[in-house]
């Protein structure tokens, strides 16, 4: 049980890495297929109906255009791509459902139930909190546990009552495992349980098992020099990125240029991977961007993204001392040694270790 995908490329290969490294070992393994909270045939009228009233009551200066995915033909061919990914590489899974009562429906007559990772256990961001706990089962005597699970924060989001709640229910868990060296202390604070600090899933991977789903016309073709992958454009990132590539003497490759565009159809994740697999250097604001950066060994700087939590950035970073290699402003960048030579080897001492202790922890919560 993970996050909703919605075209996001990390989430995307964070389920897959999971399921991918499960099936390597030998188990069976479903997605509970939970998508946003509203069915587009109920979400698609409301949107409509909050533009017009922005539009014409609120006198709001913007321009009416319906959303794409309201049209179903259209979402199709947008996410064209990343749903062939998610068809052939993350799967099986259970039927689409929209509500924590369908979840409880769909995920019955299982041996064993996982939660993680990405932001899951971060109310503001998950729509299915009050599932994230398996507080569905109840009672049931079958195993149960998070690995990677994130808070995404540094601080208590949840309610009195939610916390009361999903503290119960985390005491029936074999095991817990977190995202976040500052998730260990909020389970023990909160939740008053010990949890264990563990990578994302797509660090269970190698570079090589990655590459390997990479066609090779891929491989051939797409070579970014600066291979900027930014999931929330401002103007300082924009600049960011142009001053990266003036000091660098390398020009620069937006993967989500034309994002806004009526014709915009998502790349497939293999181009994704083939841009961080080929680009001379990385720029990103996205955490996966980070840790795709770490895992083909690209030089690379990331601009803290506040709003999408920057401790999860922070947790990775100082496990294999690149700390500097994140910045939080046009001016911090200014001032940074952007063409530093990484020791890749160091990097991969201080991650080997933690990686084997994240696969151990995964297989001894399966057999407990």
């Amino acid at each position: 049980m993970t996050m909703v995908f919605n075209n996001n490329y990390g989430g995307m290969l964070q389920a897959f890495a999971l399921q991918f490294y499960l099936k390597k070992k030998g188990y069976d393994v479903t997605l509970i297929n939970a998508q946003q909270k509203l069915p587009p045939v109920i979400k698609a009228p409301l949107t409509i109906v909050k533009r017009l009233v922005q539009r014409y009551v609120l006198r709001k200066n913007l321009e009416f255009i319906v959303p794409d995915w309201v049209c179903r033909r259209k979402v199709r061919r947008r996410e064209f791509h990343t749903r062939a990914f998610i068809n052939e590489y993350i799967s099986p899974r259970t039927q689409e459902v929209f509500s924590n009562k369908g979840i409880e429906k769909v995920a019955s007559g299982f041996d064993c139930y996982v939660v993680g990772s990405d932001q899951v256990w971060r109310p503001t961001m998950y729509p299915y909190i009050d599932s994230a706990f398996f507080g569905f089962l109840n009672n049931r005597d079958v195993k149960r546990f998070s690995y990677a699970a994130s808070f995404g924060v540094d601080k208590w989001e949840y309610t009195e009552k939610q916390t009361e709640v999903f503290r119960k229910q985390i005491s029936n868990f074999a095991g817990v495992s977190v995202r976040e060296v500052s998730g260990v202390q909020l389970c023990k604070d909160f939740f008053q349980v010990k949890a264990e600090h563990v990578l994302d899933p797509t660090m269970l991977l190698s570079e090589g098992e990655y590459r390997s789903i990479i066609p090779e016309d891929l491989l051939e073709n797409v070579k970014p020099e600066v291979f900027c992958y930014i999931l929330d454009y401002t103007n300082e990132k924009t600049e960011s990125a142009k001053l990266i590539a003036r000091k660098l003497g390398l020009t620069t490759s937006h993967f989500f240029n034309e994002k806004e565009s009526p014709n915009f159809v998502y790349p497939s994740v293999q181009s994704w991977l083939a841009s961080f697999c080929n680009a001379k250097f990385v720029f990103t604001d996205s955490f996966h961007g980070c840790l795709f950066s770490i895992i083909f060994r690209k030089p690379f700087i990331v601009f803290g993204n506040a709003t999408r939590g920057l401790d999860r950035f922070k947790s990775v970073l100082q496990m294999v001392s690149l700390e500097d290699r994140m910045v939080l402003s046009y001016q911090e960048l200014r001032s940074l040694e952007i063409d530093r030579n990484l020791d890749w080897d160091k990097v991969l001492a201080r991650l080997t270790p933690k990686i084997e202790f994240s696969k151990s922890f995964l297989m001894n919560a399966m057999r407990r």
